[in-house]
């Protein structure tokens, strides 16, 4: 496929300053702060207050960690580091408040049909809730166990009953590798990304025992079912594909700043390396759009003040990814793929209120038929660079 990306649309309109905004089923734009819910109106563009928090939520001392749009209940979540959880009725416009964590709050995540909620504490505790917010387990991240599937091996086709030719009894030896501290600007705090289809959702956290950071596989009952291959190096961002084969991270190693992707038994397979060198950039985001087609990374600057956010579309052909849109935008960068259009990216700034909408299409770059001379040359497009094949003389890739 030597497809391309071509910008269709570029939107920008000031939403003001919020901690964090959802998108609803119809396109609407949810922003909310201490100071309340605001909307972005799809035909004004412009930003209005939909209601202030109430009494309850209004707590100044602990910060709002997240929202959410709840399709079955056309209801906005709310979600506070205190543990405090209000659901705001958009029909009724009241607010209910739907549970309290006695835990403070780094993290949750509803699964894709909103059936279910997992909530990650502070202390490492991983909570799952059912859609009425009922407790269904509770469990450590920080446990020693590998998980309900953890294979049994009787020895066929292991690694120490396979020929290893000029390299020897050596190579039939597994590897260990000695677990090291978690990256200097690790914040420590849990992540957490569901697959598409709702059944495995994977956690990522500094767990306690190894001392480094450590991805977790979970069933949708709350049942640990593997634990990852050690990896150091690793960032806080993971995403685990829609098509459900493979799970997103970053890592930076001891010479690259690297993606790398591990299957759903916690085993690495495959990677690329990203086009920066190690200790400059950070991996904040990495998001898959709703088809699987595109790799959306976020990175930003290894300084105190960093100036700007590098955004950069990947794609995958032939086993290789290809750069195929890289921009800049202000810092502390908050993203979303659309959940109608696998295309259309949101882009909101935190701290500027700046809010950005973009659009693309894919498209060939191919050359025009002139005097009788057609050579089929079709380009592909890498990291600014374009690789160009004659396919009328000869068929290879890019």
């Amino acid at each position: 496929k030597m497809k391309n990306l071509k910008l269709l649309s570029f939107h920008h309109r000031l939403a003001g300053q919020a901690d964090c905004y959802c998108l609803g089923n119809d396109g609407t734009v949810y922003f909310a702060s201490n100071n309340g819910i605001f909307i972005l109106d799809r035909t004004s563009e412009k930003v209005s207050l939909l209601t202030e928090l109430c009494e309850d939520a209004n707590d100044t001392s602990h910060c709002l960690i997240g929202i959410e749009y709840i399709f079955e209940a056309d209801s906005i979540f709310l979600v506070f580091s205190s543990g405090r959880m209000f659901l705001y009725d958009l029909y009724q416009k009241t607010f209910h408040c739907t549970g309290l964590v006695t835990s403070q709050l780094e993290g949750y995540s509803w699964s894709p049909d909103q059936e279910l909620l997992v909530l990650l504490t502070g202390t490492n505790t991983l909570i799952l809730l059912t859609k009425d917010f009922e407790a269904v387990t509770e469990n450590s991240l920080d446990c020693d166990e590998f998980g309900e599937s953890k294979p049994i091996s009787v020895g066929w086709g292991s690694k120490e009953t396979q020929f290893h030719g000029s390299e020897g009894k050596e190579a039939a030896r597994p590897k260990h590798i000695e677990a090291k501290s978690p990256l200097p600007y690790d914040d420590h705090r849990p992540r957490i990304s569901w697959r598409e289809d709702g059944e495995y959702y994977v956690t990522s956290n500094v767990d306690n025992s190894r001392g480094c950071r450590l991805l977790r596989i979970w069933n949708r009952n709350g049942i640990l079912q593997y634990t990852a291959e050690v990896k150091n190096g690793l960032e806080e961002p993971l995403c685990w594909k829609p098509s459900g084969s493979c799970i997103a991270c970053s890592q930076q190693d001891e010479n690259r700043h690297k993606i790398i992707f591990f299957e759903k038994n916690g085993l690495q397979h495959g990677q690329f390396i990203l086009p920066f060198k190690i200790n400059i950039f950070k991996v904040t985001c990495l998001l898959w759009n709703q088809d699987s087609t595109i790799l959306l990374i976020v990175a930003q600057e290894l300084v105190e003040s960093p100036s700007c956010s590098k955004v950069m579309l990947y794609t995958c052909s032939n086993y290789h990814w290809y750069l195929k849109q890289s921009f800049e935008l202000k810092p502390d960068l908050a993203v979303k793929w659309d959940v109608n259009k696998p295309r259309k990216l949101h882009c909101y700034n935190k701290k500027s209120g700046d809010f950005y909408t973009l659009e693309w299409a894919w498209t060939i770059f191919q050359n025009p038929y002139l005097n009788g001379c057609d050579d089929a040359i079709t380009g592909s497009i890498h990291n600014g660079n374009i690789f160009i094949t004659p396919f009328a003389k000869l068929l290879v890739p890019p």
